[in-house]
């Protein structure tokens, strides 16, 4: 093996061996999500695949982070596996406590937990990359115009200053194929709104992003909203941001069947 092959094999090696000990960090997550997954079991009838998703979340951030090790070089290769598992741990730990806080709590109390859990769910979509002016916000059904909208929720959002303002009403241009991809369950990805608008997206409008992603939060097989992050620059959201984002939907929905089948009353209008 020549010098540089060994290089290379030292390296991957001590990065396997980092992202072994930084998984351990997440056994007690993983017992944690088990727990959850016991403690949803009486919602089962309309939870669905929620404790499925719930036990994945483990599984995603090591291949997250081995994703990462296989693409850097050596000198960034520890670096970049430790920076994803600990943005995953900041993200995604609260929310799942939060989640357990709100199965375990009864049902006329729940307002507070149901709240910070859709704030930190939240947070957690407008964490996804590490840019400049990004925006997370959750979008709630209304009636406008005698039809079905996606409406901001007046105080579920976070990130940049301007506040989400977009009505997607069902039968009304861009609302069309928003309610289509929401009621197939499908997550849209746009990497480039300038270069590869989505069906139905109007261009001529004056955003403050370039890229974005929108999950459906689906209820008993039906949207009742949605969970949406964008951002100034293409490239600054993923594929793998994609994925996670489907997962903050499902963690979101099964929040809101606990909850009664509704959304947070803070700020509503």
């Amino acid at each position: 093996m020549s010098e540089d092959s060994q290089r290379q094999r030292n390296a991957q090696v001590r990065a396997e061996e980092n992202l072994a000990k930084r998984a351990g960090v997440y056994h007690g997550a993983g017992a944690a999500i088990s727990a959850i997954g016991a403690l949803l079991a009486p919602w089962s009838h309309w939870v669905g695949g929620a404790t499925v998703v719930l036990g994945a979340i483990v599984q995603l951030v090591t291949a997250a982070a081995k994703g990462k090790v296989t693409r850097v070089a050596e000198e960034d290769a520890a670096r970049a596996e430790a920076e994803a598992m600990e943005a995953w741990e900041f993200q995604l730990t609260p929310v799942a406590h939060t989640l357990a806080q709100l199965v375990a709590t009864p049902s006329v109390r729940r307002s507070d937990p149901y709240s910070g859990l859709c704030q930190q769910i939240v947070a957690a979509a407008s964490g996804l990359p590490k840019a400049d002016g990004v925006r997370a916000s959750i979008y709630k059904v209304a009636t406008r115009h005698n039809s079905r909208a996606f409406v901001p929720h007046p105080s579920l959002f976070q990130g940049r200053a301007d506040h989400p303002r977009t009505e997607f009403v069902e039968d009304e241009d861009e609302g069309r194929e928003v309610w289509r991809a929401a009621r197939a369950g499908e997550v849209v990805f746009c990497e480039d709104t300038s270069t590869q608008p989505p069906p139905g997206f109007n261009t001529a409008t004056q955003r403050a992003y370039r890229t974005f992603i929108t999950a459906p939060v689906l209820y008993n097989a039906k949207p009742v909203g949605l969970l949406t992050t964008n951002a100034r620059a293409p490239g600054d959201l993923t594929r793998q941001d994609e994925r996670t984002m489907r997962i903050l939907a499902e963690l979101l929905a099964t929040a809101y069947g606990i909850a009664g089948d509704r959304w947070p009353d803070v700020g509503a209008r």
